[in-house]
């Protein structure tokens, strides 16, 4: 059975003298050695980054977290963030550093944090815009366009896409070997840090729409607790006024049925309240023509009036009323039962036929004393 470390020992011509051999072998393992400790290294830094991100931040504060764990972790001298900015159509910068800030009383290298990349400027725009990385090892033989308003001019360059948030530029003062191990690494990273700032600005929009749908719940929960009270408070009122009206009040519901009186109506009746709840009122009519009378009209939507009305009490007396009905409407004009109002006018037609009847008696006395008059005057 062949030996693991047979298959992954390269093929070697038999021409090459056995020092070169030793040589190329050592090598060969010095990178993979090399490739196994950085990819090691890429796992650690996205830990880091996945760790960040549950700490619940924002988006910008993700992008200083990133660098700083970017200058920690990598062999880069500065990093930086552009962001887009969506409103002005520019990339913004909106966190860096470089290694001398870490150094303590080394010389604080300041950066511009004003700094913005317009349409088409710079390397910024062309990884932002086509999502290709730019890897620059050396500006010496791959020159970088110059940037007006920037701190650093650094010599090897990498910028890579964020998906649509922006870039990430890593960069150094001097040279940098960035071989395709180590370019697809950093793309892994890039897409990783993309990945957690759309997860970031996720979950701010979800935060926000949370707040603002919770501010909109509690606005109308106080509108309709606020409008509940007035509801009630006028539900209120308007029982205080049927209840204590000095007339007989009857409710009818849709179905033509009494559903509620007042006490006027009960007192007027002389009876209880449930004995005619439940109950057509035209059994309170003598004449039950005045009751169909009544009811056309409020099938037509409109009020009725009648006067001098023979009204009959349970216990079979009759009384004198006066009629008044209408209907009783819901919102949008629908018709929901109608209103019987009933105002006993017994004690005033007796006054008015003593009225008549004093009258009757004071024209009797004119006219018996004016005949006596004339007698004496025979």
């Amino acid at each position: 059975m062949m030996d693991r470390r047979e298959k992954i020992r390269p093929e070697l011509p038999a021409e090459i003298p056995l020092e070169q051999a030793v040589d190329l072998l050592g090598a060969g393992f010095i990178d993979t050695h090399r490739r196994q400790l950085e990819g090691n290294q890429v796992l650690g830094i996205i830990l880091r980054l996945v760790e960040a991100v549950s700490d619940r931040l924002s988006c910008e504060e993700i992008c200083k977290c990133v660098i700083e764990i970017l200058m920690d972790e990598t062999g880069f001298e500065n990093a930086s963030i552009l962001l887009y900015d969506s409103d002005v159509d520019l990339l913004r910068l909106v966190a860096a550093k470089g290694f001398l800030q870490k150094m303590r009383g080394a010389p604080d290298r300041k950066y511009n944090t004003d700094l913005v990349f317009k349409r088409g400027e710079g390397v910024a725009w062309q990884v932002f815009e086509s999502h290709n990385p730019v890897f620059i090892e050396d500006a010496e033989t791959e020159p970088l366009p110059e940037k007006i308003g920037t701190c650093i001019t650094p010599r090897s360059l990498a910028c890579l896409p964020l998906w649509n948030w922006g870039v990430l530029n890593l960069s150094a003062d001097g040279p940098v070997s960035m071989p395709n191990y180590r370019r697809r690494d950093l793309i892994i990273l890039s897409n990783v840090i993309g990945h957690l700032l759309y997860t970031t600005d996720l979950n701010e929009k979800l935060d926000r729409s949370h707040t603002q749908l919770k501010q909109l719940i509690d606005r109308k929960t106080n509108e309709l607790r606020h409008a509940n009270r007035e509801l009630r408070a006028n539900v209120a009122y308007m029982e205080s006024v049927i209840e204590n009206a000095p007339q007989g009040i009857c409710l009818i519901g849709p179905e033509g049925t009494i559903q509620h009186v007042n006490p006027k109506f009960t007192s007027i009746l002389a009876c209880e309240q449930g004995k005619i709840t439940g109950t057509s009122p035209d059994r309170l009519f003598r004449n039950k023509s005045e009751y169909l009378k009544l009811k056309q009209a409020i099938d037509n939507g409109k009020m009725i009036k009648l006067s001098d009305v023979a009204m009959l009490r349970p216990d079979g007396s009759i009384f004198p009323a006066d009629i008044f009905m209408h209907p009783l409407r819901h919102s949008g004009d629908s018709r929901h039962g109608s209103m019987l109002v009933i105002h006993d006018i017994t004690h005033q037609k007796k006054a008015t036929e003593k009225l008549v009847y004093t009258e009757k008696l004071r024209a009797l006395g004119s006219m018996a004393g004016g005949i006596a008059h004339d007698f004496n005057n025979l």
